[in-house]
Order: structure tokens, then sequence, then C-alpha cells
């Protein structure tokens, strides 16, 4: 059987690791993990599901047994059932610091991001890579928890200040409402790269909201230059003019008061 898998005659290694385990109740690990790794191959990951659950159900205890049929559920994209496999070995194999990486992002693929971030957190205790705490602040995001979403971020932007994670910055702070610190990181994200324009857009939105108008105005000149953008940036320039001019108005009439 190993020599047939390792000559990459799949056909063969499935019909003599299939009699070895249904007709002779064989349950070598290596002759498990060939079977396993044979069906994958052949993208018949209904049959290596199929072939572990029956040794599973033997065998409950069998960790490597459970790894093996995360991976069989994980390529059939099946990740809720991918998840509960994963889980299940490490119950009884215990998890090391790669492992809470996988289980949070099958979590994740499962959508139950409270989790992914809560393996994700123990997993980076020691400290992790720029790659990582961002994905931990995707996890915070979407699992609703901004502050913690936003504390990771700037773990990752540490590490490497990339487009990507100064648009995550300006979008979590959006969220809060907090105008000023998303314009900064909005308009520092078009510095480094603005393919359309949607950038400087929002960087001068957020400053209109923040109440900012001159910097508005700067901004949104800056979006207009993008064609994609110029109307939308036109249509908030000119819901900026009548509060402009209101704000003359009122700065006049408190000068004749004060007169």
């Amino acid at each position: 059987m190993a020599s047939y898998f390792q000559g990459n005659d799949l056909s063969k290694t499935i019909a003599l690791g299939e009699e070895i385990v249904y007709d002779y109740k064989g349950t070598r690990d290596t002759v498990v993990s060939l079977l396993a790794n044979a069906y994958i191959s052949s993208k018949n990951y209904d049959g290596a599901i199929k072939m572990l659950r029956t040794l599973l159900e033997r065998n409950p205890s069998n960790s490597k047994g459970w790894k093996l049929l995360c991976h069989a559920y994980f390529n059939n994209q099946q990740y809720v059932e991918a998840t509960i496999a994963y889980e299940a070995f490490g119950y009884l194999h215990g998890l090391n610091r790669d492992d809470l990486v996988v289980m949070g992002d099958l979590f994740y693929m499962s959508g139950v991001p409270t989790r992914a971030a809560q393996y994700y957190q123990q997993a980076l205790k020691d400290g992790g890579s720029p790659e990582e705490y961002e994905k931990l602040a995707v996890y915070y995001y979407s699992a609703f928890e901004i502050d913690e979403a936003l504390t990771s971020l700037e773990e990752s932007i540490k590490g490497e200040e990339t487009v990507e994670r100064l648009l995550l910055k300006a979008q979590l702070h959006y969220l809060q409402d907090d105008f000023g610190k998303a314009e900064q990181y909005y308009a520092r994200a078009a510095e480094k790269m603005s393919k359309d324009g949607h950038e400087w857009l929002m960087a001068g939105y957020c400053a209109m909201r923040n109440g900012d108008s001159k910097k508005a105005k700067e901004l949104l000149g800056k979006a207009m230059d993008y064609p994609s953008q110029r109307q939308e940036a036109q249509s908030i320039l000119n819901i900026m003019a009548p509060a402009d001019e209101m704000k003359k108005l009122m700065a006049d009439y408190n000068n004749n008061e004060r007169i």
C-alpha cells in the first residue's frame, strides 16, 4: 500500500487500504493516514470522512484520527464539522500555539468570531507577528468588540504599516464616531496608495463630520482628482456650503451684537 502511494497510484492505494481497514479491521496509524491522504489527494473527501468516522466509532480516543477527520472536512468545505473534529483533537491531545491559531481560524470560518478571537488571544499571549495581530483585530471586529480590535490592530501596525491596516483602523474609529482619528488614518492610507480616491473622500467626509470645514475641503479636493469620486465629493461640498454660510452669518450677527 505504501509503495503504491509513493508511486502515486491512488486507486490501488485506496483499494488495499479499504481492504485492510474494512475487511481486516486494521487501525494502525500508518494505514489510516495513508488511506486518508489517498482519499484527499484524489478529492474523495466523502470517502475519507466515512472511513475516519468508522474508525473513530471503534476508538473515539484516537487523537490523530480526529485531526485527519478535520482535514477531510476542511477540504470538503464543511467548516463547522472541521472545527468540531479539531476541538475533539485538542481535548485529547492538547493544543500548542500553532494549534490554537488553527482553532481560531476554524471558528472564524465557522461563523463564530468571538471564539476565534479567544483562541487567537490565547495563542498570542507571548506575542505574535503583525499578520496574526491583524487577524485577531478582524476577529474582534467581526465580534463587534471594537476597542479590543483597535488594540490588536495597533500591535499589527507597529510591526508593519500597510494600507489595509490603516484603512481598517480608520473604519474602526469611524464606527466609534471618532471622526478626527478616522480622518487621520484614511488620509495616511491615501498617501500610501489610493487607486480610486475613495480614501481621500472618506477622509474629507470625516473631517466634515468632525467640524473642520477647511480640512474637509482640502481632502475632498484631492478626492475630486479621481473621476469615480468627483460627483460624491462635490455633493458633500454642496452640503457644506449652506452650513459655512450659516456660520458666517452667525459670526457677523455676534460681532454686531457686541458693537
